[in-house]
């Protein structure tokens, strides 16, 4: 049923027959059927690229940046029992302060936001 051998051959333009043959590729008739449409398939990459060219130049550049910073405290050699224990233990003053840092970067080198 799916035996290529039964279909007819096939006739192009110039009247003659082609017949066709399972291991090779006739590019010479590839390039005759790319030849006679070549200003169409020109005009429709040019059509597309400026069309293209129009929609990227019509919108608005949208930048977005995302970064998560992880501040680590400097490591102590030697810990008390007590510093283990106590509550807040100095490291909040610690975290303010690189947040005021942080800040203070962040308002010199950047524009005003809104």
């Amino acid at each position: 049923m799916n035996d290529l051998s039964a279909w007819p051959a096939a006739r192009p333009a110039g009247g003659s027959a082609l017949e066709f043959d399972d291991d090779s590729i006739d590019l010479r008739r590839y390039w005759q059927v790319v030849s006679a449409y070549k200003w169409r398939i020109l005009m429709l990459g040019v059509v597309v690229a400026v069309l293209a060219a129009l929609v990227a130049s019509s919108m608005t550049p949208i930048y977005r940046a995302q970064t998560t910073m992880l501040i680590d405290p400097e490591q102590q050699q030697i810990v008390s029992i007590e510093q283990l224990y106590a509550p807040g233990s100095g490291n909040d003053q610690y975290y303010q302060t690189q947040f005021d840092l942080l800040q203070l970067l962040c308002c010199l080198c950047l524009p005003p936001c809104g």
